[in-house]
C-alpha cells in the first residue's frame, strides 16, 4: 500500500511539473505587414479579437513597405524558416508562419496560437534593436526526458522491475 501511495505521488509531481513546463507564458505572434494593404488590415483586426480572446497573447507590429530595418528583419525571419516572402502580410507564431491572410488562414493562425501557447515551440522574437533571436526549447524538452528517466526508475525501484 505504502509503494502505491508513493507512486500516486510521484506521478502527481511528475505530470503537474511536466504540464507547466510545455506550456508558454506568454505567445509573442510577429506580423509583418505594409501600411494601406488591404489584407493586412483585415489581420489587424482578426488580431484584435485574438487578443481580447487570449490573455497570453501579444503582437509587435512591423511595418515593412516603409521600413527599412523592418524589411530586413522580415526577410531574415523568412530565411531562418525557410520562406520565400514576396509579399504581406507574413506572421509567425511559435514555430509557424504564415503568408497572406484569408478566412481559411484565420483558422490556422488560432490553432497556432493554442498550439503554441500549450506546447513548447521555438518562436523568434525581436529586441529594441531589430535583432533575431531564436528561443531555445531543447533546455526544456531534456528536462522533461530527465524527468521521464527519474520517474522510470522510480517505479522500478518500487516494484522490483
Amino acid at each position: 500500500m505504502k509503494k502505491i501511495f508513493i507512486l500516486f505521488i510521484v506521478a502527481f509531481c511528475f505530470f503537474t511539473l511536466n504540464n507547466n513546463v510545455n506550456a508558454q507564458e506568454k505567445v509573442t505572434i510577429e506580423l509583418f505587414y505594409g501600411d494601406g494593404c488591404p489584407h493586412c488590415a483585415n489581420e489587424k483586426e482578426f488580431l484584435k479579437e485574438m487578443l481580447d480572446k487570449y490573455d497570453y497573447l501579444e503582437v509587435n507590429y512591423h511595418e515593412v513597405w516603409h521600413n527599412e530595418e523592418n524589411s530586413k528583419l522580415m526577410k531574415q525571419v523568412a530565411t531562418k524558416f525557410g520562406d520565400t516572402v514576396n509579399g504581406v502580410p507574413y506572421t509567425v507564431i511559435g514555430d509557424k508562419t504564415f503568408l497572406g491572410y484569408s478566412s481559411s488562414i484565420a483558422t490556422k493562425m488560432e490553432d497556432a496560437i493554442v498550439d503554441t501557447h500549450n506546447t513548447s515551440n521555438d518562436s523568434v522574437i525581436t529586441t529594441g534593436n531589430n535583432t533575431l533571436i531564436s528561443t531555445n526549447t531543447n533546455i526544456q524538452n531534456d528536462f522533461i526526458s530527465y524527468l521521464n528517466r527519474i520517474f522510470t526508475s522510480i517505479i522500478k525501484l518500487l516494484f522490483g522491475l
